[in-house]
């Protein structure tokens, strides 16, 4: 082989790895904590949350006196998405939103079953948990809300297709998840939290990447809080 082609294959080589950190750097970099959240009332009482550590949700509580360890069945609520208003004049159908929550739901279902036992009802040794996602779109009217309905047992597949390609979210979503015990009601974990995009909005399908990653990253990181509770060792952090 002589030295011209020689030079054009470390070349491409060069280019293909180029490629590879680009798409690494984008893929990181495509959602990051808000810098504050405000709480949208889906909790009730905040009295008990606090500011999180650095890699915690923005607003957090975790009862100390919990016995994590003890918990191996879990009931996941459906997904509540709590707007505050109503939608602005880039009107979210409602089968968008349904989808929202019934996504986030297949998520989360998909990362606690591994861990946990799913059950439809309370019982003992089990964590009830509870989960909003808010702050869809900011107005002063009513409040309103649109809630899951994925049984517990669904085969997980991939997200959802949406039924417009409007711009629907501003790139950023809040989330609000309450665990307590499910025979005695008793708080066990609380949590505020927000992410950005870092997308471009476009009158595109694509202005639902950034709450799908949101939404996954969430569940993935809501497995590894309850690992981290019960003190496994082998629980995997997804931003590390």
């Amino acid at each position: 082989m002589n030295n011209q082609c020689e030079n054009r294959l470390k070349f491409a080589g060069l280019l293909l790895l180029a490629s590879f950190l680009i798409a690494g750097l984008v893929g990181c970099a495509a959602t990051k904590q808000a810098r504050s959240v405000e709480p949208s009332g889906f909790l009730g009482d905040y009295a008990m949350l606090s500011e999180g550590a650095e890699g915690e949700a923005l607003l957090i509580f975790i009862n100390p006196k919990g016995d994590y360890p003890a918990y191996s069945k879990l009931q996941l609520e459906p997904v509540v998405i709590w707007r505050r208003g109503e939608l602005k004049t880039t009107d979210i159908p409602k089968e968008d939103l349904q989808t929202v929550a019934n996504n986030f739901h297949k998520l989360l279902l998909r990362e606690v079953s591994q861990d946990y036992e799913m059950v439809s009802a309370p019982g003992p040794s089990t964590l009830r948990v509870q989960v909003a996602l808010t702050d869809i779109e900011k107005s002063n009217a009513a409040m309103d809300t649109v809630t899951s309905v994925v049984p517990v047992g669904l085969v997980i597949s991939g997200a959802q297709e949406f039924i417009t390609g409007k711009p629907a979210f501003t790139g950023e979503v809040s989330v609000e998840v309450k665990v307590t015990d499910a025979s005695t009601g008793e708080l066990l974990m609380a949590a505020v939290d927000q992410r950005v995009g870092g997308k471009t909005i476009e009158a595109s399908v694509d202005n639902w990447d950034d709450v799908n990653q949101i939404m996954e990253l969430w569940s993935k990181m809501f497995r590894f809080r309850l690992c981290e509770q019960r003190g496994d060792k082998d629980c995997i952090d997804p931003e590390s």
